[in-house]
């Protein structure tokens, strides 16, 4: 059900009584033969019984159930020390609709930042972009104390842009600031705890 209920949600349930199970709600219910109980939302109501989706998931969960399987409606969870509402009904059925959508739009974005990583890492590699960034930038390199070793950030102004894991030997640059960075000139090897180390963008030299 992400991104509307996390896995450490408390959730409050409303039993339905005699109140009409509307399209659009999240509910929990038992499903048939389980030991455990589901919490996912209304996509169909009809005489045959109610069919369920988690937000998160492709596919509608299989089978129907059986009004007198379902717990109750959910109307808030606790996260932390916040109480969010629970949209059901239409407004339940618009906000599913978006994340829906949002959730496509990322996975195809994905499938489309695949099928270019070839272009950008030439790019990348041809260091035709860094001509446009003016020879002093701002970059910054931190160094910070983990369980297992000594991990550098790369800080852009106040925006971390890159990462080298301790122990690694390759800074993971996030995209597109791969672009402007080069990767060859940052340094592979520790740099004292809680130390700072300025880094200039470097000039392309014939």
């Amino acid at each position: 059900m992400n991104p509307t209920l996390k896995n450490a949600d408390l959730l409050e349930v409303v039993p339905y009584d005699n109140r009409k199970i509307r399209r659009g709600d999240v509910i929990t219910f038992m499903p048939l033969n389980a030991e455990i109980s589901v919490t996912h939302r209304i996509i169909s109501v009809d005489v045959r019984g109610v069919r369920t989706l988690g937000d998160n998931n492709s596919g509608a969960d299989a089978g129907y159930i059986r009004p007198e399987d379902i717990i109750g409606r959910v109307v808030y969870a606790r996260r932390n020390k916040r109480r969010l509402c629970v949209y059901g009904g239409m407004r339940g059925q618009i906000y599913a609709i978006v994340i829906r959508s949002i959730r496509r739009i990322k996975i195809r974005l994905r499938t489309v930042l695949i099928l270019l990583r070839p272009i950008y890492l030439y790019i990348c590699r041809s260091k035709a972009l860094r001509k446009c960034i003016p020879a002093k930038t701002d970059l910054k390199i931190f160094s910070f104390s983990r369980p297992n070793g000594i991990e550098l950030h790369l800080f852009w102004g106040h925006r971390i842009i890159g990462r080298l894991a301790p122990g690694a030997s390759q800074w993971h640059i996030k995209v597109p600031f791969r672009l402007f960075v080069d990767v060859d000139s940052l340094p592979k090897c520790k740099i004292t705890e809680g130390s700072e180390s300025d880094t200039n963008m470097p000039e392309d030299r014939p």
